[in-house]
């Protein structure tokens, strides 16, 4: 802590790891590299609440998605209704195991993972619950959230569904629309969520 009160610590600038000292912000201040002006984290306005309520609000849509069909397309008066697990399994049947893995991991593996390990590290955080392995979580998050593709699988069902408005009829039933919120909410909480800060609590809760 410096002579004004501030706490501080050392930062390694992500761009052009220049060593730096940094003090603490106020909500909704962010704090720049002094060699490249690199962005070097934000301090979100809500703190820790927000992206808290995004990740459960994530989760619930999360599991809305994947109890629910997706969509039902009806030719010549017969339908056909997919999930999103029925998606995976359709690539399966069709002789493309690696297509049907590739799915299975990125729409559904890696973001339960991923929203159930943030979930797990903020409330630890939130409530000082000191849960144990929050650390080891944390990393295993950062690591796997490249692999959460969800946005790309809905832009294959918009294309898909644009190919096959002309043969018949495509209904989107509420696994679809929970997927869609889902998106949206899983990319807020991501927004929001700022990974020094979680760090600098952990440690701070040691």
């Amino acid at each position: 802590m410096n002579s004004s009160g501030q706490s501080e610590t050392l930062f390694v600038c992500h761009e052009c790891d220049t060593i730096q000292q940094v003090f603490s912000l106020k909500q909704g201040y962010s704090t720049y590299c002094v060699c490249c002006g690199a962005r070097l984290f934000t301090h979100p306005k809500g703190g820790i609440d927000t992206p808290l309520a995004l990740i459960i609000a994530s989760m619930i849509s999360f599991i809305i998605a994947n109890c629910y069909p997706l969509m039902t397309l009806s030719i010549a008066g017969v339908g056909h209704t997919t999930s999103l697990f029925g998606a995976s399994l359709a690539f399966f049947d069709k002789g493309e195991p690696v297509l049907a893995v590739l799915i299975f991991c990125t729409v559904f593996m890696a973001p339960a993972i991923i929203i159930s390990g943030v979930l797990y590290v903020l409330f630890s955080i939130r409530f000082d619950l000191d849960l144990p392995f929050t650390k080891p979580v944390l990393v295993w998050v950062s690591r796997i959230q490249p692999w959460g593709m969800m946005d790309v699988f809905l832009l294959g069902i918009i294309v898909s569904f644009i190919k096959l408005v002309n043969d018949g009829e495509v209904i989107f039933e509420i696994g679809f629309y929970a997927f869609a919120a889902l998106i949206i909410l899983y990319a807020g909480a991501i927004a929001t969520l700022e990974p020094y800060l979680l760090w600098q609590q952990l440690d701070k809760n040691r």
